[in-house]
């Protein structure tokens, strides 16, 4: 199923006063911190992937010309 810019599998699961985070990769992720913060967040909630971009971006920054306009 496709809401917005998301794919969601089907059937839904059922949900019962579910939390979301949601995460933007590439990602700065210094020493693993955020990576081993979300395997443990996802470890004690029993967390699993709800669903995913249907079309991910590969660059959200804009390439900045080489000659610029004066």
């Amino acid at each position: 199923m496709r809401i917005g810019a998301f794919l969601l599998p089907e059937p839904l699961p059922e949900l019962n006063e579910p939390y979301a985070f949601a995460c933007l990769r590439p990602w700065v992720d210094v020493n693993n911190v955020g990576t081993l913060v979300l395997d443990e967040l996802e470890a004690q909630f029993d967390a699993m992937d709800l669903g995913e971009l249907a079309r991910p971006v590969t660059s959200l920054i804009s390439p900045v010309p080489s000659n610029p306009p004066h």
